[in-house]
């Protein structure tokens, strides 16, 4: 800016100009003559729709920003629609400072705002491909996150080069633009071959689609023009990407804020479930005429064997220990641990009936099972299965392993029973509460069997590690 002053008046300037890039001197020059304000405000209305619509997208972009590091504060994501904010940001400084009067706002260092427009032109690339590549199969997704290191690798020898005086950046706006029009085409031609191959699995493919044209047709008008001062096709192309993006991105965020809502709730259901089952399990297991019987065999064996009553009162303090430290276990337990559960139980049983047999074959592994799982199918093989025979009876509880899971199988030869009466469990609290406990804390599944006259068996299958 050349000051003229009122004693000028009247006589001859020249000004002599010498291009420093080779890329502008066939360009031609435009003098204005003015105020300092008159000439600034006249800029200013030939780019004021280039100043609106950059503001927009820098608020637009800060909006996006912030709701997405709220999402990731609350752990629902928003990566990608960081990204998009963060790109939109970068989109609005690039045309904010690449308008007419921008110059004159730091009229000492007027490059400067060429450097910023060119830097967010430039790295803009790199959030744009991170807030699309969600969009694509993996195939297409290394090949952008490829394109992205490939973009950071030359902002930063462009940056170094610029530091260290080696080629300033000007000069290698070529090598910008192409760089640029690699990126944009890299992202039309993986949308475009998903959209063909994965019809079904990709949607809204078009919007990034329109945006990375607009920018194209930014660069290509840039080298018609020999500037880029009012070109909007891009900014508007941007902005309608934005907001269509960002709203769809939004609507993904509040469905999977929704689905987690929802998958808390059915936990906690299922927690409320699995403690109304073990109570309920502990209160079935808690009959007082089992207590009295038992408490009256302890009493016998006091007077007649005094060693066989001391241990069953070891037996029974330790199955009334196992029943009622279910309230406390919220997790599965190691099978050897119902197992010892069972093995109090069965020691009861023998001295209250010596006539009944009780058989044990267990050949796998020590898994994890729910705790009184086991024991209260061996208690209804006693109960509803051998106490209505005339006499005897066995009780086998065995365990093998299949290539899938592995079965744990409690069987009787007793009275057995018609299992059409099975279908109302309302009528059969225990077994549903046993049979939903190994659903819900192992993933298993529990079968009955039974014929009258014949016998009843009774299968827990838990799925092996890995295996379904």
């Amino acid at each position: 800016m050349i000051p003229l002053y009122r004693n000028d008046a009247g006589k001859e300037i020249q000004v002599r100009l010498t291009p420093v890039y080779e890329a502008v001197r066939d360009r031609s020059v435009e003098f204005l003559v003015g105020s300092p304000l008159e000439i600034f405000i006249d800029r200013l209305e030939r780019d004021l729709p280039q100043l609106v619509l950059g503001v927009m997208a820098v608020l637009v972009g800060i909006v996006f920003f912030c709701v997405a590091i709220y999402n990731q504060m609350k752990k629902r994501g928003g990566e990608n629609l960081a990204a998009l904010g963060l790109f939109s940001i970068m989109m609005g400084l690039w045309r904010l400072a690449d308008t007419r009067f921008t110059p004159f706002l730091v009229p000492e260092k007027p490059i400067l705002a060429f450097y910023v427009s060119t830097g967010m032109l430039l790295i803009g690339l790199v959030p744009l491909i991170r807030s699309i590549r969600w969009r694509c199969n993996p195939v297409s997704r290394r090949i952008l996150d490829g394109c992205c290191i490939g973009v950071s690798v030359i902002c930063i020898l462009q940056l170094l080069l610029q530091i260290f005086g080696g080629v300033d950046l000007r000069e290698n706006f070529l090598v910008i633009h192409v760089t640029i029009a690699v990126g944009a085409a890299l992202i039309i031609g993986n949308l475009i071959y998903d959209g063909v191959r994965y019809r079904k699995e990709i949607v809204n493919k078009r919007m990034p689609i329109i945006l990375v044209v607009g920018i194209l047709m930014d660069l290509a008008f840039y080298y018609v023009k020999g500037n880029s001062s009012g070109l909007l096709f891009s900014l508007l192309a941007m902005l309608i990407y934005i907001l269509f993006a960002g709203i769809h991105m939004m609507r993904r965020c509040a469905e999977q804020e929704k689905q987690l809502a929802e998958k808390d709730r059915m936990l906690a259901e299922r927690e409320r479930q699995l403690t109304e089952n073990r109570i309920t399990t502990l209160v079935s297991q808690i009959r007082p005429h089992f207590i009295y019987n038992t408490l009256g065999s302890i009493e016998q064996l006091c007077e007649l064997q005094p060693e066989t009553a001391a241990k069953l009162v070891h037996d029974f303090s330790c199955y009334l220990r196992g029943n009622f430290g279910e309230l406390d276990n919220h997790a599965p337990i190691r099978l050897s641990q119902e197992m010892e559960h069972v093995r109090h139980y069965i020691n009861i049983e023998q001295i209250r009936f010596p006539d009944i047999e009780f058989r044990l074959d267990m050949q796998s592994g020590d898994i994890l099972i729910p705790a009184l799982s086991v024991q209260p199918l061996v208690e209804n093989a006693v109960k509803h299965g051998l106490m209505r025979l005339p006499h005897g009876g066995t009780v086998t509880v065995s365990s093998c392993e299949t290539n899938t899971s592995t079965c744990i199988r409690v069987e009787d030869n007793g009275a057995g029973f018609d299992t059409k009466i099975l279908l109302d469990e309302r009528k059969h609290i225990g077994l549903r509460n046993i049979r939903q406990r190994v659903e819900i804390m192992c993933g298993g599944t529990l079968t009955v069997e039974s014929m009258p006259g014949v016998g009843t068996k009774v299968v827990i299958s838990i799925p092996r590690e890995g295996k379904k």
